[in-house]
């Protein structure tokens, strides 16, 4: 078994040719296609660990890339340690291609190396960086070979017996772009793609850097983006390798990081109960949460492809280059690519259709549908219990609820400490009832249908919803509850005159016509019209769908066109245009803007998750009830921002105007 030497070195610096120390560390490992014949054979690089794009402590660090809705919420975080935490490191060297693309560039050969030991970054977007890594190459790696480094592997890459490098359980030999485009997937039935990124250590490789800020007025014309790192250097002894210029490497995580605050900024439903004469609050807690509709593909690294379409997008009204960040990675600089960017293209980016026949058509068939229920639901809340998935985007053509990936939450509402169950009738979400209410409406409607048959009671009596009673079904799996059974009392009967008898409806037709305007629910063949009237949400509970904002309001602002000025044929959403006018490509609206890149322009990443960024969600207040039970959006077609409007009306029936004439005839 052939050997090399690691030399691991306390770095001086974060900067190209400012790494040196007095303390060495030696460790047996393993290369492959490592020649040992002399000539020049060591390397040096640095390896700095990613600060996420999330909310928490590092307020003074910013990117000036806000994808939240609050300039102030934006931020670069360290996470918990076991974000950051490594396990293991792999080296593999590529060389450049003629073309001069870093997609054609050939495989060379790869190494387990051991970085060790890790210093704490006081730089504003590193966690933390590896000691200086000298690593013996051999003959086999040149001056302008090009690096990526994989830290915590997992499964996903692996060396056979022989040190040979393995993607996807077979030797690997091809090009960058061939491992770039190698799909990341689950490697077990049972295992899900964030348990296979993140289980031996979060899996991180090369971020793509590019040589040009953005997030400004200004655009980044001409901007390239760098994920390879070159190796500038090739040492013949360690003592130069020790002394000389390092590669510096930036990696990010492989998976995105969603954290829910459990505490609604107002503890109370907007909407209250309606059961007595005065409305009363309604407490509110969030019970659990889950991510819904997760990819399960992923590459291995990001991908830079759509990189020229990306750097010239930029929403009118925002007015700011959004693809690419406007602070360097490091202070200082480290290398001409030192800018961190923003979007990238998944796996199922698209479908290959040029201008798709439908808004929304379903491209995402690898999204993983969450049964969302008790035993899916997490307990536990704020930034030190996340969850992971992989990166979902989308152009705005597919920028709908089918495509995106959802944060579900279950939340109770009760009318004090207690959890009743709830009721909306026909819809109306403004108005909430127990049990007790519901009935007493159908007891109402039983009683005005009987006194419409003009009965005449005997003397002293009178007919109440009281002579009525009300069977409701159990709740159906949508929900609702439906009327079995209305009974005319006995007693209710029995105030009826005897010559009025026979005019008594029978319960059937009461039945009849108390169910014209609370109807029963339809159910056919195992499938829910959702027609019914009587919605049930047992013990108060309520799911909410939230579906995860990526450059959010503040960087592609919807449906604010209206009003502003300086702006020349642009289109809002309406009815009419669309949620993202010209995002299809079939819309004509008769100017210049209803085209799918003005479409891109505005909208393109405002819904999406990206690898290494961190989605945390504060629920500030909820208006309504939500749904009764949870329900499957993944063919759902609706547009992420819901252009349909509502009104709200009162019906007042008027009295009769009775006039009244005397005739003398």
């Amino acid at each position: 078994m052939k050997k090399l030497s690691l030399f691991a070195l306390a770095a001086a610096g974060l900067f190209l040719g400012a790494c040196s120390s007095d303390k060495d560390e030696i460790a047996e490992v393993q290369p492959i296609n490592v020649e040992e014949d002399g000539g020049k054979q060591f390397i040096a690089l640095n390896i700095n660990l990613p600060v996420d794009n999330g909310f928490a402590t590092r307020s003074d660090v910013t990117d000036d890339n806000n994808y939240a809705d609050d300039p102030a919420t934006f931020e670069l975080n360290d996470g918990m340690e076991s974000e950051y935490k490594v396990n293991d490191a792999t080296l593999i060297v590529f060389r450049p291609a003629a073309s001069g693309k870093e997609a054609d560039a050939t495989f060379v050969a790869a190494y387990q190396i051991n970085p060790e030991p890790w210093t704490m970054s006081s730089d504003k977007q590193v966690t933390d960086y590896s000691t200086k890594i000298v690593q013996k190459v051999g003959t086999t790696v040149a001056e302008g070979d090009l690096a990526l480094v994989i830290l915590n592997k997992n499964n996903l890459i692996a060396f056979d017996a022989s040190g040979a490098l393995e993607v996807g359980g077979a030797a690997f030999s091809g090009t960058f772009g061939d491992f770039q485009k190698t799909i990341a997937t689950n490697a077990t039935g049972a295992q899900t793609a964030a348990m296979e990124m993140t289980q031996n250590g979060f899996y991180m490789a090369n971020s793509p850097l590019t040589d040009k800020d953005g997030s400004s007025t200004t655009v980044p014309t001409g901007a390239k983006t760098q994920t390879l790192v070159v190796i500038e250097n090739v040492y013949e002894t360690e003592q130069e390798a020790r002394d000389g210029k390092c590669a510096e490497i930036y990696v990010e995580r492989g998976m995105a990081k969603v954290t829910v605050n459990g505490t609604p900024a107002k503890a109370t439903l907007d909407t209250q109960y309606n059961g007595g004469a005065t409305p009363v609050d309604l407490n509110i807690t969030i019970d659990g949460w889950v991510l819904d509709q997760t990819n399960q593909k992923s590459y291995y690294v990001r991908s830079t492809e759509g990189h020229d379409d990306f750097i010239s997008i930029i929403n009118g009204k925002a007015n700011k280059y959004r693809y690419i960040g406007i602070s360097p990675i490091v202070e200082g600089n480290p290398g001409a690519y030192k800018y961190r960017t923003y979007w990238a293209k998944d796996p199922n980016y698209t479908k290959d259709l040029a201008s798709p026949a439908t808004f929304g058509d379903l491209i995402a068939d690898e999204l993983t549908k969450t049964t969302v229920n008790d035993a899916a639901l997490s307990t536990e809340f704020g930034d030190t219990h996340p969850q992971y998935c992989y990166e979902n985007t989308f152009d705005v053509a597919h920028q709908s609820v089918n495509n995106t990936t959802l944060v579900r939450l279950k939340v109770t509402a009760k009318v004090g400490s207690t959890a009743d169950d709830l009721y909306i009738i026909n819809g109306n979400k403004s108005m909430i009832y127990k049990e007790a209410d519901v009935l007493t409406l159908i007891q109402n409607k039983a009683l005005e249908f009987v006194k419409s048959k003009n009965l005449t009671l005997k003397t002293g009596e009178t007919l109440t919803s009281a002579d009525f009673t009300v069977t409701l079904s159990a709740r159906d799996a949508a929900g609702y509850k439906n009327i079995s059974a209305i009974t005319f009392l006995a007693a209710g009967k029995a105030k009826v005159i005897d010559a009025d008898v026979a005019k008594i409806p029978a319960d059937a037709d009461i039945l009849a016509d108390v169910v014209k305007l609370y109807k029963n629910n339809t159910i056919t063949g195992g499938v829910s019209a959702n027609d019914g009237s009587i919605l049930c949400y047992e013990g108060g509970v309520s799911y909410y769908t939230i579906r995860v904002k990526h450059f959010g309001d503040q960087l592609t602002p919807w449906k604010t066109w209206e009003g502003t000025t300086g702006y020349t044929n642009v289109v809002a959403p309406t009815l009419a245009n669309g949620s993202y006018p010209g995002s299809i490509g079939n819309i004509t609206v008769g100017t210049a803007e209803a085209t799918a890149a003005t479409a891109a322009n505005n909208y393109l990443g405002r819904y999406g998750m990206l690898r290494n960024n961190w989605y945390d969600i504060k629920v500030n207040k909820i208006k309504y009830l939500g749904e009764a039970v949870p329900t499957d959006y993944s063919k759902d077609p609706t547009p992420d921002d819901e252009i349909d409007g509502y009104i709200a009306v009162q019906i007042n029936i008027l009295s009769w105007a009775k006039r009244t004439q005397s005739w003398d005839l």
